[in-house]
């Protein structure tokens, strides 16, 4: 399932958003620190969705991203490589 390309885009733009805004070392230590929470941290996006005023379809494919260890770690490996550059 790594070479999912609509995952991969997926990630770019989280990581692109995070690095935006300068956040790039503090979310690679939110990510590395909660890993085992990933699955209960999807949850709480699903659950909270209504709050964030962001449409259904983008929260699941974000709370997909943080309950899939594969995934997390290809975001983390991302983010990794932004902080290089």
């Amino acid at each position: 399932m790594k070479d999912d390309p609509q995952r991969e885009q997926i990630i770019a733009q989280i990581v692109r958003r995070i690095a935006q805004h300068g956040l790039t070392q503090p979310a690679l230590l939110f990510l590395e620190a909660h890993r085992p929470l990933g699955f209960l941290g999807a949850q709480a996006l699903v659950f909270l969705q209504p709050l964030f005023g962001i449409d259904g379809s983008s929260v699941q494919r974000y709370a997909q991203i943080l309950e899939d260890p594969e995934a997390l770690e290809q975001l983390i490996e991302a983010l990794q490589v932004q902080d290089i550059d």
